[in-house]
């Protein structure tokens, strides 16, 4: 990457999640993204969404949160990756589970596009 690095990139990304916007993230992602969630199977966030046209389903998931807090206190870049640590506290709408702790999220660029996402949560052994 000639103009930006990733780590400003990954920022941008998250100030347009805070702003309910997904455009930083579907511009910067590879068609072919791997977008992978380690967490309870419970979690409706839980699986692989392979394919930038699938990230539209996996953020439609917000819909059964309540995003109560979401506040990245570190980020750090090495070579083509991004690692983002995050407090989240949630609640799942549907059966009240509340996940809180730090989450780790992993992303990996090739040249100037987002091809993988790893997101680890507090909840992956609930």
């Amino acid at each position: 990457m000639e103009t930006q690095t990733y780590l400003s990139l990954v920022q941008e990304i998250y100030a347009g999640f805070g702003q309910g916007d997904l455009s930083p993230l579907l511009g910067a992602a590879a068609e072919d993204i791997v977008w992978s969630s380690h967490s309870h199977p419970s979690s409706p966030f839980h699986g692989v969404w392979r394919g930038a046209g699938a990230l539209p389903e996996y953020f439609g998931n917000m819909a059964e949160i309540q995003l109560e807090k979401f506040d990245i206190h570190t980020m750090m870049e090495a070579n083509n990756r991004v690692v983002a640590l995050i407090e989240v506290r949630r609640i799942t709408t549907a059966t009240g589970d509340i996940t809180e702790g730090q989450f780790v999220h992993v992303l990996k660029f090739e040249g100037d596009k987002l091809t993988q996402v790893d997101i680890y949560e507090a909840s992956a052994d609930k």
